[in-house]
């Protein structure tokens, strides 16, 4: 199975009928993206609650997010929880 290089990113329950939404990305710019995110890349399958916050900095919301390593930088993932008012 081919893998595309493209790092993507959905909402992983359903839309207005779950009391927390889960967030997952994969893709090859993963870490970044924590890091751009969460301020830094926790060790890989550690849940870590912090601070989410848009790109002025205001507070978002309070999360968990845990970073899945890959052997192989496409497969890496990122997942996040939520509030459902957060993730749109």
């Amino acid at each position: 199975m081919a893998y595309s290089a493209d790092t993507i990113a959905a909402l992983a329950t359903p839309a207005g009928t779950s009391a927390l939404a889960l967030v997952r990305a994969s893709g090859p710019r993963c870490p970044a993206l924590v890091a751009e995110i969460f301020g830094a890349a926790p060790l890989p399958r550690q849940a870590v609650h912090g601070d989410y916050r848009n790109r002025a900095g205001a507070l978002v919301d309070d999360v968990v997010y845990t970073f899945f390593a890959a052997p192989t930088p496409i497969r890496e993932r990122i997942s996040w929880r939520s509030a459902p008012m957060a993730a749109r």
